[in-house]
């Protein structure tokens, strides 16, 4: 009904964002020995956990640009994040996760319709995104003040790993318009990673499943590497990571071109 600018969006996103981890703590905490820091000082907790949870609102929306992405992203971070929960003993938030999931596949259904399609928009990926970057922060928290949580050394690489794709498409599309194109890093155009899959996969449903796959895929790599040291794991988990999505790239790019030929 009402078109807001790229200015009064980010405005309210850190507004709400820094009131909600002002008001429930729910806050990054620690940086689990990465760069040799462990418990953050308040401040910079609130700070660091305000910067990404603005970040991962504009990643999910960022992708939510073809048919069946951003819901069907949302679907596999929210099941995930709320089956992690429930590992955690928070079943609160497990319920909250689970329930999104079932909010997407219900939307996914009339996303995915010719007759009667519904977008997403971005008050739904904004919102989306939010309860994500929430669940992602309380994870992390717990993680790392729970003397119990299986996952108290590889929680940042799990929970990276989770939101890789939003996240790697996020920064590239970002350098692009900052350094290449000298333009404000909101301004819309089809330079994401769907974009370019979509010049040679033909329809939005098989971008969509690829790119969640291969995100699918980087998550089981993370998880059942976690027992590594975390530097290792992290530089580990995105070098393969972004390979993934380049080379699967190229790869279906040869394919096509070679049999069109």
């Amino acid at each position: 009904l009402l078109v807001l600018s790229p200015r009064k969006k980010f405005f309210i996103q850190i507004l709400v964002s820094l009131l909600f981890v002002m008001i429930t703590d729910i806050r990054i905490t620690s940086l689990f020995g990465l760069f040799q820091i462990y418990t953050l000082p308040y401040l910079h907790s609130v700070v660091f956990s305000l910067f990404v949870v603005v970040l991962i609102i504009n990643a999910f929306n960022m992708i939510d640009g073809i048919d069946g992405l951003a819901a069907g992203f949302g679907v596999l971070a929210t099941f995930l994040l709320g089956v992690l929960h429930y590992l955690e003993n928070q079943v609160g938030l497990g319920i909250i996760g689970l329930s999104i999931v079932g909010a997407l596949i219900a939307f996914l259904r009339l996303n995915l319709s010719e007759r009667r399609k519904m977008f997403m928009g971005d008050t739904g990926s904004m919102i989306v995104g939010f309860c994500i970057a929430i669940l992602t922060i309380n994870f992390l928290k717990v993680s790392v003040t729970g003397n119990d949580s299986m996952f108290r050394e590889s929680a940042p690489v799990i929970a990276l790993s989770i939101l890789f794709f939003p996240l790697l498409d996020t920064f590239r599309v970002f350098m692009l318009r900052i350094f290449k194109y000298k333009t404000s890093p909101f301004k819309a155009d089809r330079n994401h990673i769907h974009h370019y899959f979509l010049n040679y996969l033909q329809g939005h449903i098989k971008v969509s499943v690829l790119l969640i796959f291969l995100n699918f895929l980087i998550i089981i790599v993370a998880f059942f590497t976690r027992f590594l040291v975390l530097e290792y794991h992290l530089g580990m988990m995105i070098f393969i990571g972004v390979n993934l999505y380049f080379i699967s790239f190229l790869l279906i790019k040869r394919y096509l071109m070679t049999s069109h030929n």
